[in-house]
């Protein structure tokens, strides 16, 4: 996802997010309408190339085209400090395991290099929805997987399960925790 990114800082620290945590504007938190709270995302900044990893632990922002409100230190990490708002691009790290996002997960591939997950992610962008790399390091290796979910219902994860074999793409159902 790519948008425009806004922050906030000092006249929210200390209230409490809709996550139920207290705003701490030196914390790499952000806000995000949709994502579950949780959610860990990489905040690319497209004018600079920095880049911030976050959690979501809020909600907005509520300013139409923003689609992430970022704590001060996270801004900050990207430069956008001065100029208020910063063009971005989102990438989906990790989502939050447990209760809020249960029902099922497809893994549609898993790379040693980032790139390909990427460029499988960009391809399965245009037809499904929410798709994510979420990277894990074993001893030897780290393995970049590319996942869509959560669907909460079993059927519609086989049937697109199913479109992506028409694509041959070879995926799996998997359970979410």
């Amino acid at each position: 996802m790519t948008g425009y990114a806004s922050w906030y800082g000092k006249e929210y620290h200390g209230r409490k997010t809709s996550s139920g945590e207290i705003y701490d504007m030196y914390a790499l938190t952000a806000a995000h309408r949709t994502l579950h709270l949780g959610s860990e995302v990489k905040v690319t900044n497209l004018e600079n190339g920095r880049t911030v990893d976050v959690r979501i632990n809020d909600r907005g922002p509520f300013i139409e085209d923003r689609v992430i409100d970022l704590s001060y230190s996270a801004a900050k990490a990207i430069g956008m400090l001065n100029q208020g708002t910063a063009r971005v691009r989102l990438d989906l790290l990790k989502i939050p395991t447990g209760s809020d996002s249960a029902g099922y997960l497809i893994q549609a591939g898993s790379f040693l290099m980032y790139e390909n997950a990427l460029q499988l992610k960009n391809t399965l962008e245009r037809t499904c929805s929410p798709v994510f790399i979420e990277t894990a390091e074993t001893n030897e290796r780290k393995y970049h997987r590319v996942r869509i979910g959560p669907i909460k219902d079993k059927d519609a994860a086989a049937a697109i399960i199913s479109k992506l074999k028409k694509q041959n793409i070879n995926s799996y159902l998997m359970k979410a925790d």
